[in-house]
């Protein structure tokens, strides 16, 4: 719809303008219908059933016929993904970017609440359930197709192909040249990125999409779809290109699905991840439907399309407060800005676009109380409660704040969002209360410090750490500066409630340091409402496209947020992104570990894909070793003045004593490359140490790969 056409409702209704209208201090939010109205919107309704009909009975064929992987495969996961969304999108006469959302979230709410219950009563038959949601989606699309009688047109596609010339179709090609020249690349995770060694072809397709950016934020259209394959090409780069998840700790999460689908079902009092397996459930659902040996790829992908999905969600939330203009602004700062919070294969990502899209719903009911908003926005606190602890008491607070300043009409909102989860909470309270301590309630500041780890008094770590992590970190207190120049520049009601929503999500610190990662979690949650207020700032822009000249600043931003996207999502890949070779080794270990089994890594356990096989094993790393033995948990000596040998028979000597029958040490080059780049220990001074573990009488080569070894060390202790 267009600004102009928008303006009109908007005076016709006489409802309050938009702050991108008359930015006074009486602005208020205006609610955004998603109903279809006239006929063109029918008849499009009719085109969508019928393909989503189609989508349905060639994706149930394929599920019946049985997946093996491959391409049927593929397919069978992406209409898994897609059919049951658009379902209920046609049923409910959503469009535009509602149906959209419906798409993908939508989707994946409906594989949690279908494959969860399955998974907690080990009643495991993925195969069957995926055909019945096939089958009911087609059942529902054909029923909807039904009640309107074919036309001849479907308006949508002759739009879809106009659109195409312009910034969509620049932003289209620039992306498929970027995927294809990383995709051209397959290797294991590179030294300085996937950006750097995707070669020149990857910046052109960069440099392509980025300029679609800029041209559609001054033309009639296109920026939704530019925004959107902006905020998805680098993470679906990394994906095509190492075909692994972009962190390390998505390896226990893949672990939760490999340990579902060997015992057929979960047991949710064995531990939190257990408890909150929403996901893990749906994962395990699509794989076993797909006939897939293992979910890397998935979880490669699942991250880049996570990342343009909760842009989706937060750009559908801004348009309640400001402008479309405005709105896509605020997504874009949102998918750029948000690199620290990395999206990755991780219940999280699902959390954030579950809550995002169901206080959407809830917010629309300001302007009149329509009960399918109520039922949607309870359906997806439904899917979120078992999916993620922490989303919905984030979501909560958010609410609360609105509900406050009366920009959510509805005071019950909150519990909403919440009440499914306290329901959750209390059934598995048993596992919780290991997580819940009376020390960290209202203890606020030490609840708020940053993750910190030991470091060696003779390092620091390196440039490229220090680059990929301070630049994102610049960017967001950026992005805060902006929102407090907004909120001095309009103080009125509206950005006032705005900035009690981005600040809300602190409260999680009194509760909980959330094993001190809670300020990620929170700067995650804040950054959306932020990023709104910030918008408002923003200055308008003309309609078209050769008589309206660009604005430097706003274009300048848009480069300056892909350069911090680039940097801060691609910096680290090396230590941060799962290695295949890696992979295989921690699959060896844990095949072969049993109860008198203890495992060693020589440095950080963090640069390891650890608990691939979801066993209940714990990895001893240096760390966890000498923190309660020594100051100097990593050596204060390093270079010439680095003595391996004295470090080994340090490290040897509190290894054997723990109770074991085996000992196995786990070592690899990103291990070493970790702990250089944290400032822990010298790769080279590590690789001294590890050849001295080598050469040591009693010591065992159990397993060699490419980069990585384990080693098995004698049962009696050695000085």
């Amino acid at each position: 719809m267009s600004i102009d056409s928008r303006k009109g409702r908007e005076k016709a209704t006489a409802v309050p303008a938009r702050v991108s209208i008359i930015p006074d201090p009486e602005m208020e939010p205006v609610a955004i219908t998603s109903a279809a109205k006239d006929d063109e919107d029918l008849l499009n309704r009719f085109w969508v059933a019928l393909l989503v009909a189609f989508l349905g009975v060639v994706g149930t064929m394929l599920t019946i016929t049985g997946g093996n992987g491959g391409f049927q495969g593929v397919l069978v996961a992406l209409l898994l993904h897609t059919v049951p969304g658009l379902a209920i999108g046609v049923v409910y006469r959503l469009r535009g970017l509602d149906l959209i959302l419906s798409w993908f979230v939508g989707s994946l709410a409906v594989l949690i609440l279908c494959s969860l219950p399955m998974a907690l009563t080990s009643f495991w038959h993925p195969r069957v359930m995926a055909t019945l949601i096939l089958l009911a989606s087609t059942a529902v699309a054909v029923w909807v197709a039904c009640k309107r009688p074919p036309t001849l047109e479907a308006t949508w596609v002759r739009r879809t192909g106009r659109a195409m010339i312009g910034p969509i179709g620049l932003a289209t090609a620039g992306f498929l040249v970027a995927v294809l020249a990383a995709a051209a690349q397959p290797q294991s995770p590179a030294l300085y990125g996937a950006a750097l060694a995707a070669g020149p072809l990857w910046f052109l397709g960069l440099g392509a999409i980025v300029f679609a950016v800029c041209w559609a934020f001054s033309s009639v259209g296109g920026r939704s779809w530019s925004i959107v394959l902006l905020a998805t090409v680098v993470p679906m780069s990394q994906a095509v290109m190492y075909g692994t998840p972009t962190v390390q700790v998505a390896a226990r999460h893949i672990g939760l699905v490999n340990l579902l689908i060997a015992n057929g079902g979960l047991d949710r009092e064995a531990g939190i991840y257990q408890a909150y397996s929403g996901l893990f459930a749906s994962s395990a659902l699509v794989q076993q439907a797909a006939g897939w040996p293992d979910l890397m790829m998935y979880a490669a992908v699942f991250g880049a399309v996570g990342a343009g999905v909760n842009c989706l969600a937060v750009a559908q939330l801004a348009r309640y407060f400001v402008d479309d203009e405005r709105a896509w602004w605020a997504g874009l700062v949102f998918a750029l800005g948000s690199s620290l919070t990395t999206s990755f294969y991780a219940p999280q990502v699902a959390g954030l676009a579950f809550v995002t899209t169901a206080t959407t719903a809830l917010l629309r009911n300001s302007a009149g109380l329509k009960w399918s908003r109520v039922w949607a926005a309870l359906a997806l606190s439904i899917t979120v409660a078992p999916t993620h602890q922490l989303s919905p008491f984030l979501a909560m607070l958010i609410c609360i704040a609105l509900v406050v300043v009366r920009l959510m009409k509805l005071w019950w909102s909150p519990v909403v969002l919440v009440a499914p989860a306290v329901v959750w909470a209390l059934l598995n309270r048993g596992v919780l209360k290991s997580y819940v301590s009376l020390g960290e309630l209202f203890n606020i500041f030490s609840n708020f410090k940053t993750p910190s780890r030991p470091s060696s008094s003779a390092l620091t770590a390196d440039l490229v750490n220090r680059v990929t992590f301070w630049v994102p970190s610049i960017a967001l207190v950026c992005i805060g500066v902006a929102a407090l120049v907004a909120l001095i520049r309009f103080h009125n009601r509206m950005t006032l409630g705005l900035a009690l929503a981005a600040a809300s999500p602190v409260g999680l610190f009194a509760a909980n340091s959330y094993g001190s990662e809670g300020i990620f979690r929170v700067s995650l949650f804040c950054l959306p409402w932020l990023a709104i207020i910030g918008s408002i700032n923003l200055p308008r822009t003309g309609r078209r496209f050769w008589t309206v000249p660009w604005h430097p600043i706003r274009n300048a931003g848009v480069v300056a947020l892909t350069a911090v996207f680039v940097v801060g999502t691609t910096g680290m890949d090396y230590t941060r992104v799962i290695n295949p070779e890696n992979v295989k080794a921690v699959t060896w270990v844990e095949e072969h570990v049993t109860a008198d089994t203890q495992v060693f890594t020589l440095g950080s356990e963090l640069a390891e894909p650890l608990h691939l096989l979801g066993k209940n094993m714990f990895y001893l790393s240096r760390e966890l070793v000498l923190r309660d033995k020594t100051t100097e948990v990593y050596p204060s000596r390093a270079g010439a003045d680095y003595d391996p040998q004295a470090d080994l028979n340090m490290l040897m000597r509190y290894w054997m004593e723990v109770p074991a029958r085996v000992h196995y040490v786990l070592a690899s080059d990103r291990m070493k490359a970790f702990d250089e780049r944290y400032g822990q220990q010298l790769a080279s001074d590590q690789a001294r140490l590890e050849q001295a573990l080598r050469n040591t009488p009693g010591v065992t080569v159990a397993y060699q790969g490419d980069g990585v070894a384990v080693y098995e060390l004698p049962e009696s202790s050695v000085s």
